[in-house]
């Protein structure tokens, strides 16, 4: 079976160890991410930001969303384990935006 060859793509400008899940470099700006979300297959865009943890945040923020709604649907077993995972990821954007509401009131300030 002969492989194909794949057409190299033009090299990414953003550094893959600052990416996270949920996030990805904004095809419309260089300077922007956006935060999506897979939601039964399809993929959901939540929105385009300035900075990676804006977007995670909001990525955070929906997947303990969907994870909620998941749970509903589902046996108890399953549904105690997505109901955690929904908290861990609820939580993360809980502290995550106090940290970043925190650096702008200090940046204000100086």
């Amino acid at each position: 079976m002969k492989s194909k060859k794949l057409k190299k793509s033009k090299k990414l400008k953003y550094n893959t160890e600052e990416m996270r899940q949920g996030v990805y470099p904004s095809t419309v700006s260089e300077d922007q991410y956006d935060a999506r979300i897979d939601k039964d297959g399809n993929e959901v865009f939540l929105g385009r930001f300035n900075t990676v943890d804006e977007a995670f945040n909001t990525f955070c923020e929906a997947q303990g969303e969907w994870l909620r709604e998941l749970a509903e649907k589902q046996e108890p077993i399953l549904k105690a384990a997505l109901l955690r995972w929904a908290v861990i990821y609820e939580d993360y954007a809980a502290e995550a935006m106090e940290a970043f509401e925190a650096t702008k009131i200090n940046e204000n300030k100086a």
